[in-house]
């Protein structure tokens, strides 16, 4: 997504998660987006391009974390 000038949100393109979708976070540098999925508590890992771009890095599936609702970085 893009900003206007007007501060609105512009969709430029698509990124596909796990199932459930409920949280992110980006790392403190901004470089990475974690995607917390609750259908089976996957986080879905990104790298964040210059454009806005979003590089899938992998995933990880978080014992007993199906159905949580959170996720932060540091």
């Amino acid at each position: 997504m893009l900003d206007s000038p007007a501060g609105a949100l512009t969709l430029t393109a698509n990124t596909d998660t796990d199932g459930g979708t409920v949280d992110a976070a980006t790392s403190p540098d901004g470089r990475d987006l974690y995607v917390q999925t609750g259908a089976a508590g996957i986080v879905d890992e990104f790298r964040v391009g210059s454009a806005g771009t979003l590089d899938e890095l992998g995933s990880v599936t978080v014992p007993g974390a199906a159905g949580g609702e959170g996720i932060a970085t540091s």
